[in-house]
């Protein structure tokens, strides 16, 4: 009940004492009338949203910042009754996402609308519930349900496409030999087996097979390369994003593919970056840059059959251990997908903390947006036992700080450490994608 039925009510009532006091018959018949109306607008909101179907719809439960996520929804009325107005709110956490409609459905008909987002932001979302609100032609009563149709959205973190990134060359292909078995195929044979229902027949050796009368399959080892960590620095003391004027837009910071999710099982499984460019537009954020950063680089280098770690936190230090291949994208895209600066973790504590980790001839690549220089004496002491560093350092006073990266940059530089420098609406294809020569960026 609204403010204009408790006035209907309260006439209805009023009308009615006083043809009890007066007596006049016509006060009667007025308060007669009000009452019915109030009862059969009550009734009509009641029914408004009986035989009412609403569904949602979306092709996919993952997508990439800067792609277009498109639901459906319907509502379809299952009774003879035409619904003269029926208003359906989501509330869904996905930002942008304006989902909501007032629609009339005729008897035995449906209505279909379509909502295309523009995904801007990382994370997991939720779609829905929805709410069907409903009243009668007078507008007195309104009456509403919950639809709990519930689902979860998953948007990855944009991958620029870049053309190179300089590595030290000491950390080129050819580091030490990896003795452990390999689910893709590498140019290190180990061995045969017996064939298993499922293996690919492109590993049958049929000069093998033809011997033993029954087929044999070949086993690979790992290729001795060294391994790649992206160690990606998220703590919140060091993140600040830049202040927003009316009327500032972003520029665009790259291009960047959609993401192709294939399924969850079977030998061809994870992420393929096979869309046509279109350009990139991220958050003044220095984690977002940080992220985008990190996703571009491990796709990067998957792409090329390098193995990729990642070594960020998440309330604790996160460790995705160095491996290869489609399945290795989907693990770090979707543990950048939800990751925040949340934790208050120095950069130096998660370098010295980790440095197990890396192996000799590995190659590390540190994102951050820190500008003082513990860390920088910690990357040196990580580097002392064999590792080979470059630093993707994010220029915290194009975002509006007092900071500047620039000390950090010439402390780098004294221990021999190659770094890039990254600020605000950069380009990142083309800041990542110059080329070193003798450990020197050009």
């Amino acid at each position: 009940m609204n403010t204009n039925a408790f006035r209907l009510l309260l006439l209805t009532v009023v009308l009615y004492l006083a043809a009890l006091t007066i007596g006049l018959r016509l006060l009667y018949y007025i308060s007669y009338v009000l009452s019915a109306v109030l009862a059969c607008s009550w009734i009509w909101a009641r029914l408004n949203l009986s035989a009412l179907d609403i569904h949602r719809d979306s092709r996919r439960q993952q997508t990439q910042v800067g792609e277009v996520f498109e639901e459906t929804f319907q509502v379809r009325n299952r009774s003879l009754v035409p619904k003269l107005w029926v208003e359906v709110r989501d509330h869904s956490t996905l930002p942008g996402h304006q989902a909501a409609a007032v629609i009339s459905v005729k008897g035995n008909h449906a209505k279909r609308w379509r909502v295309r987002t523009l995904t801007r932001r990382r994370g997991l979302y939720q779609l829905g519930p929805l709410t069907a609100i409903s009243g009668d032609p007078f507008g007195l009563f309104r009456s509403w349900r919950t639809v709990p149709e519930m689902g979860e959205l998953l948007v990855y973190p944009a991958t620029v496409d870049l053309a190179a990134f300089g590595l030290p060359t000491g950390d080129l292909p050819g580091g030490t030999t990896v003795r452990g078995r390999s689910m893709s195929i590498t140019p290190n044979a180990s061995g045969l087996r017996s064939y298993v229902p499922g293996d690919p027949t492109n590993r049958i050796h049929w000069g093998a097979t033809a011997r033993h009368n029954q087929l044999m399959v070949k086993e690979f080892e790992l290729d001795p390369t060294s391994n790649i960590w992206i160690i990606l620095d998220l703590d919140r003391q060091v993140h600040l994003s830049a202040p927003r004027t009316p009327g500032d837009t972003p520029r665009a910071v790259g291009d960047t593919r959609m993401l192709h999710v294939r399924g969850a099982a079977g030998p061809g499984a994870g992420a393929v970056l096979d869309a046509p460019l279109r350009p990139l537009y991220l958050e003044p954020e220095t984690e977002e840059y940080g992220v985008t950063i990190a996703a571009s680089l491990a796709a990067h280098f998957l792409q090329q059959g390098r193995e990729v770690g990642l070594v960020t936190t998440a309330h604790r230090p996160l460790i995705i251990p160095a491996d290869r291949g489609g399945r290795q994208l989907m693990k770090i895209l979707r543990t950048l997908a939800v990751v925040r600066a949340e934790d208050s973790l120095p950069l130096a504590q998660l370098l010295l903390g980790q440095s197990t980790l890396f192996g000799r001839g590995d190659s590390l690549i540190v994102v951050t947006p820190a500008t003082n220089e513990s860390w920088v004496a910690a990357l040196h002491e990580v580097q002392a036992r064999g590792s080979r560093a470059t630093a993707i350092l994010i220029e915290p006073h194009t975002f509006g700080s007092t900071r500047s990266a620039l000390l950090a940059v010439g402390a780098l530089a004294a221990i021999n450490v190659p770094s890039y420098l990254v600020k605000r609406d950069d380009s990142l294809e083309l800041v990542l994608s110059r080329e070193m020569v003798y450990g020197r960026l050009r």
